[in-house]
């Protein structure tokens, strides 16, 4: 059920909102209220190297059109 959760937050294209979500909801399943700078690091690379590979490559992918449209509009800035 879980990995049905993490599959619609990752249509956001966002990986620094996948992340944060990610790390939030873990918290409140796991109740974590406090935990320490290194265990908090530990959940960070855990998170971040449990990203999809295929969601990773579709993020490279979708560079260059964004490019071209922040181009197209004189470098102000996007709605990703």
């Amino acid at each position: 059920m879980l990995k049905i959760k993490q599959y619609i937050v990752l249509k956001n294209e966002n990986i620094f909102k996948y992340v944060g979500e990610k790390l939030r909801r873990d918290a409140l399943e796991k109740e974590i209220t406090r935990e320490t700078f290194q265990q908090f690091e530990r959940r960070i690379i855990q998170t971040i190297t449990a990203i999809p590979r295929d969601y990773i490559d579709k993020v490279i992918e979708s560079m260059t059109k964004r490019m071209d449209d922040i181009i197209r509009r004189n470098g102000q800035r996007l709605k990703y």
